[in-house]
């Protein structure tokens, strides 16, 4: 609404895995999703990266938070102490599932580390060759192998995971693009819950494989 955008890939990436079991046995789910919402809430962005960034109360993980014209990187774990960065908004910058600036973060070692190094190598790999937003998410799908268990995989089918839908963000235009992959989600609506006459500002497109 006020020109924020805010992405996050997971650190804590057993809790991460855990979460619906936990939910299922009656343990709190994690705040991160109402942290991500309250930080879209304010209308500066420094006051939208100090909500993701403050240490405990912050979004855990490697959070990217955008006003359209910069970027910041801010990676944190519960025991982690946050490092924010402001990064270049003409380079690439992808994460995964292992520490940038926190070694001993998320993946760290093993096949699941070269997993997430594998990924994140790919994903520049695809992303460099993208000429618009509109060709994010499908050209992350092409790339994937025919072998859909493949954990290096960028959309991911394994007997642990899988990946359900894709959603990329424009800041600058207000847009969004959700792509849903129909073995593993099924869309049913959108649900507007503005008030009465209100217009939405951010447009939202639907794509289904």
């Amino acid at each position: 609404e006020h020109g924020f955008a805010i992405v996050n890939s997971a650190l804590q990436v057993k809790a991460d895995e855990n979460e619906r079991k936990n939910i299922q046995k009656g343990i709190k789910k994690s705040k991160d999703g109402e942290r991500i919402r309250e930080a879209l809430s304010k209308t500066t962005i420094e006051e939208c990266i100090k909500a993701v960034s403050t240490f405990k109360s912050g979004v855990k993980g490697h959070t990217f938070v955008t006003d359209g014209e910069k970027v910041w990187s801010i990676e944190q774990t519960s025991k982690h102490e946050n490092i924010t960065e402001e990064i270049d908004p003409t380079t690439l910058h992808v994460r995964t599932n292992h520490g940038h600036n926190h070694e001993d973060a998320g993946y760290s070692e093993g096949e699941n580390l070269i997993s997430s190094l594998n990924r994140r190598e790919k994903a520049e790999k695809v992303l460099r060759k993208v000429k618009s937003p509109e060709r994010i998410a499908p050209s992350l799908m092409d790339a994937r192998k025919e072998d859909r268990k493949d954990p290096n995989n960028l959309v991911r089918a394994t007997d642990n995971m899988r990946t359900s839908s894709q959603l990329v963000m424009d800041a600058d235009r207000l847009r969004m693009w959700l792509y849903v992959i129909p073995e593993h989600a099924e869309f049913v609506t959108i649900e507007n819950k503005l008030p009465k006459g209100r217009t939405p500002k951010i447009k939202v497109q639907v794509f289904e494989y």
